[in-house]
């Protein structure tokens, strides 16, 4: 089972605004080290998390593993947020054997050209540059790469994934052959992508 709550807003809600959602003892651990505007994007990320699991959420359970992703120990779920100008993202996944999600969202800010090409040269596979360069707008970009980053994090080893998720065929496989799906939603200027296991298909 998947479940997305998402938290959209005009102007940023004040740090008492957002402890509130999931009160002092949290706050302190799920924004550890965090301070202004992401210390509050963290807190409403932490506070969709907690609406969607009720009673299951527990911020002393909160943990990271190897690659700083954070998980919550002896829970059978996995969850992953994001967070753009003007929406708040929390995605999880449980009821499964293993559960694995990545979701990422980015709002349309104006990219220019060279802006976008470059890190098209830089990150996006071959078949993604040419896929890019049929639509070369800010939403065609952004559906490409809102799609790595969702991939990339549901791998949970860091930037290198990036580069390594392939967006431009199908079924989508990661690097070491699962095959994936990808969800995608446009919500106001902001484009998002949840990346969750294929259980119709197999790895290699």
């Amino acid at each position: 089972m998947i479940l997305v709550r998402t938290f959209r807003y005009d102007v940023l809600p004040d740090e008492a605004t957002a402890v509130g959602k999931i009160g002092e003892m949290a706050a302190s651990v799920c924004t550890a080290g965090k301070s202004g505007k992401a210390r509050i994007e963290t807190l409403l990320a932490y506070g969709l998390l907690r609406e969607l699991l009720g009673e299951d959420f527990s911020p002393a359970n909160l943990q990271k593993d190897a690659n700083g992703r954070p998980y919550l120990a002896g829970l059978p779920l996995d969850f992953n947020l994001s967070h753009t100008k003007g929406l708040i993202v929390c995605a999880v996944e449980k009821d499964v054997a293993q559960p694995r999600i990545g979701v990422d969202a980015e709002a349309l800010r104006g990219r220019t050209a060279e802006e976008m090409n470059r890190i098209a040269v830089r990150w996006f596979t071959g078949k993604e540059q040419i896929q890019f360069l049929k639509d070369p707008t800010e939403e065609a970009f952004l559906q490409i790469w809102t799609a790595k980053e969702a991939m990339a994090k549901y791998i949970g080893t860091g930037l290198q994934d990036v580069r390594k998720s392939e967006t431009a065929t199908e079924p989508l496989r990661l690097p070491d052959g699962t095959c994936v799906t990808l969800s995608r939603e446009r919500i106001g200027d902001a484009f998002l992508t949840v990346c969750s296991r294929d259980y119709s298909l197999k790895k290699f």
